[in-house]
C-alpha cells in the first residue's frame, strides 16, 4: 500500500465504543455509540504497521481485532536495453527488451507482458503506420507505478515502377556487344572460312577486291576492319 492512511470499518450490534491503535500509538478513541456500522481514517507510516482495533462496552469490556499493512512507496525498477527514443522503421514490430524488479505487473499498453524467471522480459510490439506512443509501466502491489514511455514512428517505403524501357535499351546494347565480340572470336578462329563465305555470297562488298596479292596484315584488315559492324547489322 502507498498510501497515508487507511479506512478501517467497524460494525457495531450494540452500543460499544471504538478504540484504534497503531504500532501501539492510539489513533482513535471514540464514545458509546449506537449500533450500526462506521469508517475511520487511519493513519499509517512507510513499513509495516500493525493495527488493533478494539470494541469497548459501557463495562470497559474489551474485543480486539488485529492486522498489519504494509506501505510501500518505493516503485518498481525498471530497465530497458535502449533508450527507445525517436525511432523510425520500416519494420511492422518493435522488440521491447528489458528487466523489471519489485513489481506486480508489467504492461506494454494494453497488453499484459510475461516474464521471464530471471525477471527479463523480450516482447514484439506490433506498429501501425505513423507514429507510435508506447508506455511500458510496471506495478508493484502497493500500486506504486514505473512508466517508460516509447516513440516510434513506423513509415511504409513507396514501390518504384520497374524502368522497363531503359532495361529493355541497354538489354539490346548488351546483345549487340556480345554478338559482336563473337563474330570477331569466330572469324579470328577461322579467318578462311570467312573469307570462302564471302567469295561465294550472291553480292559482297569483297566482290571487287583481289586479295590474293595482299600481304596477310592487309588481309587481316581487311577481315576485322569496320565492315564486321556492317555484317553483323546486315
Amino acid at each position: 500500500m502507498r498510501y497515508d492512511s487507511i479506512i478501517v470499518t467497524c460494525e457495531l450490534h450494540d452500543r460499544y465504543g471504538v478504540q484504534i491503535f497503531v504500532n501501539g500509538h492510539q489513533v482513535e478513541k471514540t464514545e458509546l455509540k449506537d449500533q450500526g456500522i462506521y469508517e475511520f481514517e487511519v493513519p499509517i507510516d512507510v513499513g509495516t504497521n500493525e493495527i488493533a482495533t478494539y470494541i469497548v462496552d459501557e463495562y470497559g469490556n474489551m474485543r480486539s481485532t488485529k492486522y498489519s499493512v504494509d506501505k510501500d512507496v518505493i516503485a518498481p525498477q525498471l530497465e530497458l536495453v535502449d533508450t527507445y527514443q525517436d525511432i523510425v522503421t520500416e519494420d511492422e514490430y518493435l522488440t521491447i527488451e528489458g528487466r523489471v524488479d519489485d513489481f506486480k505487473k508489467l504492461m506494454i499498453n494494453n497488453a499484459e507482458v510475461e516474464i521471464e524467471g530471471d525477471n527479463t522480459f523480450k516482447f514484439d510490439y506490433k506498429l501501425k503506420e505513423g507514429l507510435n506512443q508506447i508506455a511500458v509501466i510496471a506495478t508493484d502491489a502497493a500500486g506504486n507505478e514505473t512508466v517508460y514511455d516509447i516513440a516510434c514512428e513506423r513509415v511504409i517505403p513507396v514501390e518504384k515502377p520497374i524502368p522497363w524501357l531503359k532495361l529493355i535499351i541497354c538489354a539490346g546494347l548488351v546483345g549487340l556487344v556480345v554478338i559482336y565480340i563473337l563474330e570477331i572470336l569466330k572469324r579470328r578462329r577461322n579467318p578462311e572460312a570467312y573469307v570462302k563465305v564471302k567469295e561465294e555470297d550472291e553480292y559482297s562488298e569483297y566482290d571487287d577486291v583481289d586479295i590474293s596479292g595482299l600481304t596477310p596484315k592487309e588481309k587481316k584488315d581487311i577481315r576485322h576492319g569496320p565492315s564486321v559492324v556492317w555484317d553483323i547489322l546486315s
